[in-house]
């Protein structure tokens, strides 16, 4: 975001090394605060794998107007200078990483049906799991979440229905990536909080890749969290509050983008010598979350953000 210093550096594969050599990224992560037991299923966020719900309410709205210029934040370190943390930015700047290939990125809404609407019309009543035989064909995978090494990890799948997202179903999905089209048998489903999760899949295959990644462009916008739900969407601005504690090892911030505010939330414990501060201007590309009908910004995967101070 402008001439400013990044966090770990100016690039974003550098950043993230960074990060797993300072941290190795092994802190736990329990599915706080509406866990079904005693929250100690232990997911991990980027260490985080999981879908977590929580945080703090949805704030105020504050800041400036539409492309406007009076967030701004102090900058750090060494005589940063001052960043607009409003400022407009190019997504391509900071996601064409190993992680995702920016030139993929596209608004366009897809067309396809790919089953996901069956799935989602399953959604169980009860919290225990139900098996079901639910083919998806062709769905784009439009996130994808942290896993340690040599373990699957979650995936939010889309189609023009909308998005859902596999918790723990497997190491099928391994090596999958952005952009790949995938087809498999949904073999289990729950209902986690009025939240539908796929939890149990066969046969997966990767059919393509390189195929457009649908998101929303959230920033100085009325984000519609039924619509919305689980799809990407990009949003940047200022962390406007001090964090305050979230569920388990996560944290949750206010964050003005323009003239709206929505919940922030992240697993500082991982980020070590370099957390996330009020103050600092953010950028995410995440699937948007929803905690108390509210939106919220998860950070599962910390290649899903980038922080300028």
């Amino acid at each position: 975001m402008s001439s400013t210093t990044a966090r770990f550096s100016a690039s974003p594969r550098l950043s993230f090394s960074l990060l797993l050599s300072l941290t190795a990224l092994v802190a736990c992560e329990d599915r706080l605060p509406e866990d079904k037991d005693d929250g100690s299923d232990g997911a991990t966020d980027g260490a985080t794998d999981g879908t977590t719900d929580g945080g703090s309410g949805d704030g105020t709205t504050d800041g400036s107007a539409d492309g406007g210029t009076d967030g701004t934040a102090d900058g750090g370190g060494d005589g940063g200078g001052t960043t607009d943390c409003q400022a407009p930015v190019d997504i391509g700047l900071w996601m064409d990483t190993e992680y995702m290939d920016a030139t993929l990125l596209s608004t366009t809404p897809y067309t396809n049906d790919a089953g996901i609407a069956a799935v989602k019309a399953a959604l169980p009543e009860g919290e225990e799991p139900v098996e079901v035989s639910l083919p998806i064909s062709g769905a784009t995978v439009t996130s994808v979440g942290y896993a340690p090494s040599g373990a699957g990890p979650d995936i939010w799948i889309s189609d023009a229905s909308g998005t859902v997202l596999t918790f723990r179903a497997g190491d099928d999905t391994l090596g999958v990536k952005p952009g790949d089209n995938v087809s498999f048998t949904v073999t289990q489903v729950t209902n986690y909080f009025d939240k539908l999760e796929i939890t149990g899949l066969s046969d997966f295959s990767i059919d393509s890749s390189g195929n457009p990644i649908f998101y929303n462009v959230g920033y100085d916008t009325a984000i519609d969290v039924n619509a919305w739900a689980y799809q990407n969407v990009h949003i940047w601005g200022e962390l406007v509050t001090e964090p305050v504690a979230c569920g388990g090892a996560y944290s949750c911030f206010d964050l003005r983008s323009g003239s709206q505010t929505v919940a922030y939330r992240i697993n500082l414990e991982s980020l070590g010598d370099y957390p996330d501060r009020n103050g600092d201007c953010v950028q995410a590309l995440a699937p948007l979350d929803i905690f108390s009908g509210a939106p919220q910004i998860n950070i599962f995967n910390y290649d899903w953000r980038y922080v300028v101070f």
